[in-house]
């Protein structure tokens, strides 16, 4: 794929425990049979998944980098579930996504689960351990907000229902699991946002302006595999069609969105300590509040940095990733 390189304004540091996490993932895969046959285990180690979260985490304690290279290969290979034949198919999507908000809205496993929904469960249960109890729900929205949203993409997909520059930067704010993996910035590295602090207005708009950057980043270097599959969701494809120009002059669109986003994250994060007194934080609230606003740097750095190394867009399967939905029995309960 010839994509123009793209630099951001922020720092790429890699977490120190990231060859034990990697090792320590691929057990945990194996394990909770997300891994069981060698072609799995190609397409999941090309993906390195674990470098990405390094690069996102640097500063986590080597439980927290596991925990969250964990979840986010659960999402890679959730996402991977919808490709191919499967892609545009809203009753497969259905069939596959259903189960898994019914336990989140439950949080009852069924006597007979998939490997895939006990790992889950797993990624869940310890980041529930990690966090507050007020916290608890808002994990959970995030989690049932990517996965009902693959659905909705499912049902576009058959469609080809085209999507304006503002309705897919709102879509893909719910699609992108960004939601979900940045709430395991403070999970993983031991500290708590309260609704307080996230309605501070500098703190939506830079949490905003972090979502576009990362999806849009990912959109650059995924174009090549969602072309392939006939998967229009991609803000390069977005702009050919809206603005009836050539793929070179979308590409280059899309590259100016993020850094127009990299633009207002430097801003808002600027404007992050003014805006939390104003609002009448704490000062231990704003503290946090400005850990999270720093922190939020490292994924845009990470999301480049591994899109260049990583073969999941340069070398994409698109046929769907299967295996973990054979049934198997809940734990405690017999085959």
């Amino acid at each position: 794929m010839n994509c123009p390189s793209i630099t951001v304004p922020f720092p790429l540091r890699l977490n120190a425990h990231l060859a034990t996490a990697r090792q320590r993932d691929l057990a945990w895969a194996r394990r909770t049979g997300l891994i069981s046959t060698p072609n799995d285990e190609r397409r999941y180690r090309s993906w390195d998944i674990a470098l990405l979260v390094a690069g996102w985490l640097p500063d986590a304690p080597a439980d927290g980098l596991e925990l969250a290279v964990n979840a986010f290969n659960w999402c890679t290979i959730y996402d991977d579930l919808h490709v191919g034949e499967t892609s545009t198919d809203f009753r497969y999507a259905q069939s596959v996504g259903e189960p898994l908000l019914t336990y989140l809205e439950t949080g009852v496993v069924p006597a007979h689960a998939s490997p895939f929904l006990l790992a889950l469960h797993d990624v869940i249960t310890r980041e529930k351990e990690r966090c507050p109890t007020e916290n608890h729900a808002r994990l959970t929205r995030d989690w049932a907000i990517f996965l009902s949203s693959t659905m909705e993409e499912s049902g576009n997909r058959a469609n080809r229902k085209p999507l304006s520059h503002r309705a897919y930067r709102d879509f893909r704010r719910r699609t992108g699991a960004v939601h979900l993996m940045t709430d395991l910035i403070e999970v993983a590295n031991g500290y708590h946002t309260t609704a307080r602090m996230r309605a501070v207005p500098a703190f939506r708009s830079l949490f905003d302006s972090t979502n576009d950057a990362i999806c849009y980043i990912n959109d650059l270097y995924s174009q090549t595999k969602e072309e392939a599959a006939g998967d229009h969701h991609n803000l390069v494809f977005v702009f050919e069609r809206e603005l009836g120009c050539t793929r070179r002059e979308a590409v280059e669109r899309t590259i100016a969105a993020v850094l127009e986003a990299c633009d207002n994250m430097l801003l808002q994060q600027s404007r992050m300590r003014t805006a939390c007194r104003r609002s009448g934080l704490t000062p231990e609230e704003s503290a946090r509040a400005l850990r999270f606003a720093h922190d939020l740097r490292y994924p845009v750095s990470s999301m480049v940095s591994w899109q260049q190394k990583s073969a999941r867009y340069t070398r994409p399967d698109n046929t769907p990733y299967t295996s973990v939905l054979r049934v198997r029995s809940a734990p405690g309960e017999g085959s």
